[in-house]
């Protein structure tokens, strides 16, 4: 007996709609998962602004505190320029 290759594999018709509604629920949780990744991966970027801004921040208050008069050209000898350790 020989093995027939189908022209297309089809569900019975009484299956169909639930099936399609099968296939729809998994697609939009996995649209939802991908949303959900997004929005944790934008959070995620903004932590690592935050903590940039941060160090920036704590930099300047030292420069302050040095009593720094120049951010390009500072002469101060515990002068903290350059920003080394921003996008790090």
């Amino acid at each position: 007996m020989a093995f027939v290759v189908p022209d297309a594999c089809t569900l019975p018709t009484a299956e169909r709609p639930l099936r399609l509604a099968e296939f729809d629920s998994l697609f939009a949780s996995t649209d939802l998962r991908q949303h959900a990744l997004a929005k944790i991966a934008k959070i995620a970027k903004i932590d690592r602004k935050i903590a940039d801004l941060t160090a920036m921040r704590g930099t300047l208050t030292q420069l302050v505190e040095a009593r720094c008069e120049s951010l390009t050209h500072c002469t101060c000898p515990d002068c903290p320029i350059p920003f080394s350790t921003i996008g790090t």
